[in-house]
């Protein structure tokens, strides 16, 4: 009875292996998702966008599209200061876009592509883009704001000042300035870093100018340049400068 009970127990603990062992070896292998791409086979696009006289970039968005009239298939609000990155971009070709509720809706004049990482040196797309609702022009903007000046003000202290020339329009526009004339006659002056150049549809480029604070009479100074373009429509640029004493600190 005994030997019985043995060897069924002996038989039952074989049938037990033999099915664990069958489990084991049929258990599935788990395999990689193959639609998760790796990063280098997907793209990106960074830069930033200027938005004049439309707000600011406040609630702005950059957005991809895959038709003129299609929805966004990516989309990303700017930063304070105009910055984005959009990141895992498909490979292809987009219209791109800029969009602010009731300020913006603005297609850029051509498509562009976007390649992956791997085939653009591990680096985004590049895009900057400054867009306005002013009439086309050349404009003197402050820098990084939308407003339009006609002074550039170095107050009581300020050696240094900078602003923007901004070509708004569909035409590239070459430029140049009074400003070495007038500093035949106001000593004062500096130097202006540029005099003369050309801009692109939709591009900006920062100016600097300098004075010599020494050269000043006691009171407020002023100079006024012009800055004009092969398209006309000058515009007269006004530098104010404050002293307070002589040289001697009277």
């Amino acid at each position: 009875m005994n030997m019985r009970k043995t060897f069924l127990l002996s038989v039952i603990g074989m049938l037990l292996f033999s099915a664990c062992q069958k489990y084991k070896d049929e258990k599935p292998v788990e395999k990689p998702i193959e639609d998760q791409q790796p990063d280098d086979r997907l793209g990106c696009i960074t830069g930033k966008i200027t938005i004049f006289n439309t707000g600011g970039t406040t609630d702005a968005y950059v957005q991809l599209l895959a038709s003129k009239n299609g929805g966004a298939i990516y989309s990303k609000r700017l930063g304070t200061n105009g910055d984005y990155t959009i990141d895992n971009v498909s490979e292809g070709v987009y219209y791109f876009k800029v969009y602010k509720k009731n300020f913006v809706d603005t297609l850029f004049h051509e498509t562009i592509r976007i390649l992956p990482k791997a085939q653009n040196g591990g680096d985004c797309r590049s895009m900057d883009w400054a867009i306005s609702k002013l009439p086309p022009h050349l404009y003197v903007v402050g820098v990084n704001t939308e407003n339009v000046i006609h002074v550039l003000d170095f107050g009581e202290s300020d050696e240094r000042c900078y602003f923007q020339l901004y070509n708004n329009s569909e035409t590239t526009y070459s430029w140049s300035t009074d400003f070495d004339e007038v500093r035949q006659t106001k000593r004062w002056l500096g130097s202006m870093n540029k005099v003369t150049g050309s801009l692109k549809p939709n591009e900006t480029e920062s100016i600097s100018i300098t004075i010599d604070r020494s050269g000043l009479e006691i009171g407020e100074n002023t100079a006024k340049f012009l800055i004009d373009s092969d398209k006309g429509g000058g515009w007269e640029l006004t530098i104010s400068a404050t002293c307070l004493r002589d040289h001697w600190g009277w």
